[in-house]
């Protein structure tokens, strides 16, 4: 990761920070969505912040998720992998995520995936054994930015004349 260009590091931080809190165990006093990614963002996944003090309470937060971490066996089993392709799908506002986001972030974990196994910490990328679509987009169109049917009509009345021009 340290080779890789400023974006691509960037890119590749926001990812692990959007899958990484969908791999923790759940317990009390778990700290908010944001303040825990933005500590996974910022600090664990920033090696040029690997040796900065990240301050009282993303040191708090970082040391929760340590502790809640579960162990990377864990992924061998379907229902943890998809739970974390299930998160990369979702925005922090809890919105589904652009296409080519979910693409990019599912990259990510793929190569992480994909390296654990060429280490042996993994038996084999748990991806290969799972069928996961990336799913539809849901677009909904605003009704105020829609043309009225007298905006419509207007239009196409229009039409014609523009064509023979």
């Amino acid at each position: 990761m340290a080779l890789a260009a400023a974006h691509t590091r960037a890119g590749i931080a926001d990812a692990l920070a959007t899958i990484t809190p969908a791999l923790l165990t759940p317990g009390r006093s778990r700290p908010p969505e944001a303040m825990l990614r933005a500590a996974l963002y910022r600090q664990a996944f920033n090696p040029a912040r690997a040796d900065t003090d990240p301050g009282p309470a993303a040191t708090a937060v970082l040391a929760w998720a340590w502790h809640h971490c579960l162990p990377l066996t864990a992924l061998a089993g379907p229902q943890v992998t998809r739970r974390a392709l299930d998160a990369l799908t979702l925005r922090l506002d809890g919105t589904r995520a652009a296409a080519a986001t979910i693409t990019r972030k599912r990259a990510v974990f793929r190569g992480c995936l994909g390296y654990a196994a060429e280490l042996g910490l993994l038996e084999a990328n748990p991806l290969d054994r799972i069928t996961w679509k990336l799913p539809r987009s849901s677009f909904a169109v605003d009704p105020r930015s829609a043309a009225t049917s007298a905006e419509v009509q207007a239009i196409l009345a229009e039409s014609p004349r523009s064509a023979r021009n």
